[in-house]
């Protein structure tokens, strides 16, 4: 139960965030989606790979962080809900959309995991 609970506040909290960002990007919305989803990617890979290892975590608490948290800031749905409708609009404008959020996804997932891993390997040195 207390592992539903992390999630749910942490959930508000992340699409709180989500919101907000959206909201000062104005007319930026796609490119911020992008980069909301990037960040997230990110600091999903590094957190999920550090934290446990780093801190006394709760597995309740990391839930809460990484499901609720960055699940909440980036969504699936967002993106393909954005990617339909730049579908819609423009051909070549919905690749790049595609594109750029899957390569550059995967980018940063991998710089994510790779700093994860200097930071362990540092910690382990002290």
């Amino acid at each position: 139960m207390r592992r539903i609970i992390y999630i749910i506040c942490f959930g508000f909290l992340g699409g709180a965030l989500r919101e907000w960002l959206t909201l000062l990007s104005g007319n930026q919305h796609f490119a911020m989606i992008i980069a909301i989803n990037l960040i997230g990617t990110f600091l999903l890979s590094f957190i999920a790979s550090t934290l446990p290892l780093l801190m006394n975590i709760s597995s309740d608490v990391l839930s809460g962080i990484t499901v609720g948290f960055i699940g909440s800031f980036t969504t699936f749905s967002t993106f393909t809900v954005d990617f339909v409708k730049l579908l819609k609009i423009s051909l070549i404008n919905s690749f790049w959309y595609l594109s750029i959020s899957l390569i550059f996804g995967y980018i940063f997932a991998l710089i994510g995991v790779k700093l994860a891993d200097y930071v362990i390997a540092k910690a382990g040195e002290k």
